[in-house]
């Protein structure tokens, strides 16, 4: 399916309903929902980490755990770059490394580590925690708050009561009048998440790779860019 906002100006109605059936949308959602889970194992693996190495660096083996850890960003870049270019569509350029079956270990090592593509992963790898939380915390707020309102005449059914702000529906027929308050608030996320999600192609396209941005995964979409393609 063709990019919805690429032909805004010239068809509004595609563009403003499109992404509700747009796959880049549901991809777009899985990759900010993943954010929190993985920028907490990266949160806990790292600081972890750099609590054991340092507490062991006069004994030297403090200092082989932190230089694990510069490594262990490697893999982890190229995991979130993987993760940006097939859930985002993001044109996150080559990371620019050798790779360990062409070349030996030490090679390889002395690749990684003054590859400035490494150093700043590490710093993506650092700000997923937060910036995935927040991510998170968006999405789940803004579905939630649209998928409550849409569904207020049932919960209203079964004794529960749904408020917009301070107004709370006495009656069936009022919190009927909320469905479409919720039917207005989903489409109004859908459209801000797939702004957040391509503010996270962004950096990632400036954070996971190294040189000229690579063409978009999907070719037919090449020429229908839109800020919220990636």
């Amino acid at each position: 399916m063709k990019n919805p906002y690429a032909t805004f100006a010239e068809n509004p109605i595609r563009g403003l309903f499109g992404p509700l059936v747009w796959p880049r949308t549901y991809t777009n959602l899985l990759y900010l929902m993943l954010g929190f889970p993985l920028g907490l194992a990266y949160f806990v693996l790292y600081v972890t980490g750099f609590a054991l190495g340092l507490g062991l660096l006069v004994l030297l083996v403090g200092a082989a755990i932190l230089a694990a850890l510069v490594v262990l960003a490697w893999p982890l870049t190229l995991l979130e770059r993987e993760l940006a270019i097939r859930l985002l569509d993001a044109p996150v350029p080559p990371p620019g490394a050798t790779t360990l079956p062409d070349t030996d270990v030490g090679t390889w090592l002395k690749s990684v580590l003054t590859n400035p593509v490494t150093w700043k992963g590490l710093l993506f790898v650092g700000l997923k925690f937060p910036l995935g939380l927040a991510s998170w915390v968006a999405a789940v707020v803004m579905l939630s708050a649209s998928a409550a309102f849409t569904a207020a005449p049932l919960v209203h059914a079964f004794g529960g009561n749904v408020q917009l702000g301070t107004w709370e529906p006495a009656s069936m027929g009022a919190a009927a009048l909320l469905v479409p308050v919720g039917i207005v608030a989903f489409v109004l996320s859908i459209h801000a998440l797939n702004g957040l999600a391509w503010l996270w192609s962004r950096f990632a396209v400036v954070m996971l790779g190294r040189g000229t941005p690579t063409p978009p995964a999907h070719e037919a979409e090449a020429k229908e860019l839109s800020p919220v393609t990636a």
